[in-house]
């Protein structure tokens, strides 16, 4: 199945296409990534919930792996809606959906950071730093517990312990992240360092001018 994905058609035209031949599953999360980039955020929670009806996971249990991974990429899309969401209610409406399909990737033995992100917004930082250290016992490498880890250190108040562990992330993702640099910047500012924590924010507002 191809799909134009510069000038992507209606959503639910490209849902019938998909699910009638069967695409595979790297196929949905790419579309997912290019309506995010878009700025389609309708169609990104629609496409994405689908993998939550029961028909398609009967259809795609060879591919279990993968199933899961649109899944939590929900759960990390409704944590990211719940973490500027203002409105109290829609904001415990988003969390509530992210635990739900959290659970589900936990039940399978699938720790994923974004779970660990969500347990740090209700400043449970200590369980939140517990998750990423599991996740980064098996994947060293792994980003988004790094920048996870370091921001839950932060909020402990271990501050060094934090910028050491966002200095591992910067090397290990080639400095390519604002968000990792924003963090250094927390850090040297707070150890009062302050010229550090300057060239820190203006090398995140290189990389993302709208950071």
């Amino acid at each position: 199945v191809q799909i134009n994905t510069t000038n992507l058609p209606i959503l639910d035209d490209v849902v019938d296409v998909i699910k009638g031949e069967l695409a595979s599953l790297d196929l949905w999360l790419q579309l997912a990534l290019e309506y995010y980039r878009q700025g389609k955020i309708e169609e990104i929670e629609a496409l994405l919930c689908e993998s939550t009806e029961k028909d398609f996971e009967d259809k795609y249990q060879h591919d279990k792996t993968k199933l899961l991974l649109l899944k939590t990429t929900l759960a990390d899309y409704f944590t990211m809606l719940a973490k500027y969401e203002r409105d109290i209610n829609k904001k415990k409406e988003y969390e509530d959906k992210a635990q739900q399909l959290y659970t589900v990737a936990d039940s399978a033995a699938a720790a994923v950071p974004g779970y660990g992100f969500l347990i740090m917004m209700n400043s449970k930082n200590d369980l939140a730093l517990k998750r990423f250290k599991t996740i980064l016992e098996t994947q060293p490498g792994d980003a988004l517990a790094l920048i996870g880890k370091g921001c839950a250190l932060y909020n402990l108040g271990q501050t060094e312990e934090a910028l050491s562990c966002y200095g591992t992330a910067l090397y290990n993702t080639g400095g390519t992240i604002p968000s990792i640099r924003v963090g250094i910047g927390y850090c040297f500012y707070k150890l009062n360092n302050f010229e550090f924590a300057q060239k820190a924010f203006e090398r995140a507002l290189e990389l993302d001018p709208y950071n």
